[in-house]
């Protein structure tokens, strides 16, 4: 399966005017390919998937992910929805060496 890991991928961003923006230090600019879920996510309450639902991350699950130029994470959940992720509530179990 060919899966669109995100921009971060070929185009991570640093030297950014507010650090807080920059790629992730700790990622060591590696791009995470799979994560595992420390803890259950879902949407928020005020949003939906564009199924018209909420989605769900269950603990304990891996699934591949999505990373943008600024190191934001997301699940690529088993419906094809990306759902976006705290620090906290995951661990990248595989990595992708970035393209320079």
């Amino acid at each position: 399966m060919n899966i669109d890991h995100g921009p971060a991928v070929h185009d991570r961003c640093h030297g950014h005017e507010n650090p807080e923006f920059d790629y992730p230090a700790r990622f060591e600019d590696r791009v995470p390919k799979l994560v595992k879920m420390t803890t259950s996510a879902w949407t928020d309450i005020f949003a939906t998937s564009s199924l018209g639902r909420e989605l769900l991350a269950k603990s304990g699950e891996i699934y591949p992910a999505w990373t943008n130029r600024h190191g934001a994470v997301s699940a690529i959940l088993p419906c094809g929805e990306k759902l976006g992720l705290y620090p906290r509530e995951f661990e990248v179990v595989e990595w992708l060496e970035a393209a320079e």
